[in-house]
């Protein structure tokens, strides 16, 4: 038996080595060519659609003179979570959507990962500020445009009429796109999860207010109906990876919860109203329009909610592990469906230039930031926590 696992170890060595071997040999080729045309590589992990932020932040920065103007990038990925986002970074980008060859560049990566060949792309934690200094870089071409205008009147929304986009992640998603997982193991983000329900009240608020509501999202648990025609379940009927783009990119703003779909808007520079924030503390909007409102954490044995200090000093400020939560007897509390409707509507207000900045809001926003200590990751954001959020859980803040 012993024989028989060192055998199959051996030979899958071997195999891989096999593999790697016309990857090795076109790393450095690419390396020995690399100083006369610039050749960089990066791994893109465009399997999940949030991480196309970072190409999109690479763009921007090469804009702001921050990389080599001449520089050739290859970033290479498993296959693409939208052709059409996909499409539309390959005409600023080289792009290699394949399996094989993301496994491939991974393994060398791993062993080559000093040359200078490889290029990490930037994260917005440290380098948000290009979200606000930097236009988009991607754009809809030819019949693009056309077609999601088209997509837009079948919704009955014509004529520029204002629009918000609503996602709201449920386990539905990975459990069927990306079933190379169990849900079981897959439920160790659980915690980022929440019942569309809830967003129904903010939906109907703002179609009372004209405005159309479009729930976004692909393969969801739930239907989402509102008394409104003006509430729209696209995600079950109007749904396409052009539409998925184009309706997020001429909202008025986003509604957002823990999925990738809002970095879309990030893209495009729409407001982002981002709801249920979890691990539950800290900023995490990433443009300075941009209003949080987080998840709390029920003390299951003390028989409360834990203040923002508690939770930084527990570390459940970084928990992105379900388990976390649950072995420390924490429940992961969602926004109540009226939280979400002030968030809905401190966020229309802003952006109509109707909203009236207090003394008592900027004591709340300090006394908020006032709680982390310095260095920590939620004083580098440049959004705000909704106020009505602080206003009603001030004894979050003590």
């Amino acid at each position: 038996m012993a024989s028989k696992k060192l055998f199959e170890k051996f030979s899958t060595k071997i195999l891989k080595t096999i593999l790697l071997l016309p990857g090795f040999i076109l790393f450095f080729i690419l390396r020995i060519l690399q100083p006369v045309f610039h050749f960089r590589i990066a791994i893109g992990g465009f399997e999940r659609i949030g991480h196309y932020i970072h190409a999109e932040l690479y763009l921007r920065k090469k804009k702001a003179g921050e990389y080599n103007p001449g520089e050739f990038l290859i970033i290479v990925s498993e296959k693409t979570a939208n052709q059409q986002l996909h499409r539309m970074f390959q005409r600023r980008l080289c792009l290699i959507d394949n399996d094989l060859i993301c496994w491939m560049s991974t393994h060398i990566k791993s062993i080559t990962k000093k040359s200078p060949l490889w290029l990490e792309l930037p994260y917005v934690q440290c380098y948000q500020e290009v979200l606000d200094t930097i236009p988009p870089q991607l754009a809809f071409i030819g019949d693009e445009e056309s077609k999601g205008k088209k997509l837009l009147e079948e919704m009955g929304i014509k004529n520029n009429e204002p629009f918000i986009c609503l996602h709201v992640r449920d386990k539905a998603y990975l459990n069927t796109v990306h079933n190379y997982r169990s849900p079981q193991e897959w439920a160790y983000h659980d915690y980022r999860n929440c019942n569309v329900e809830n967003f129904l009240p903010a939906a109907e608020h703002l179609a009372s207010h004209g405005l159309y509501v479009l729930r976004m999202g692909h393969v969801v648990e739930k239907p989402f109906v509102g008394k409104s025609d003006k509430v729209i379940d696209y995600a079950n009927k109007f749904r396409s990876e052009l539409g998925d783009i184009y309706c997020i990119s001429k909202c008025k703003f986003f509604i957002a919860t823990e999925g990738g779909l809002h970095s879309i808007a990030w893209m495009f520079n729409i407001p982002v109203a981002y709801s249920n924030s979890a691990p539950p503390a800290g900023l995490v909007g990433w443009r300075e329009d941009d209003v949080v409102i987080h998840k709390k954490l029920w003390d299951k044995n003390r028989k409360r909610f834990l203040t923002y200090k508690e939770i930084v000093q527990y570390g459940a400020d970084a928990w992105y592990q379900n388990d976390l939560y649950l072995k420390a007897g924490l429940e992961v509390v969602e926004n109540s469906p009226e939280e979400i409707v002030e968030l809905a509507k401190e966020m229309n207000a802003r952006l109509d230039k109707t909203w009236v900045i207090t003394a008592e809001e900027i004591e709340l926003q300090n006394r908020y930031r006032s709680i982390f200590p310095a260095g920590h990751r939620s004083l580098s954001f440049r959004s705000r926590i909704g106020t009505d959020f602080l206003r009603k859980n001030r004894e979050l803040l003590q």
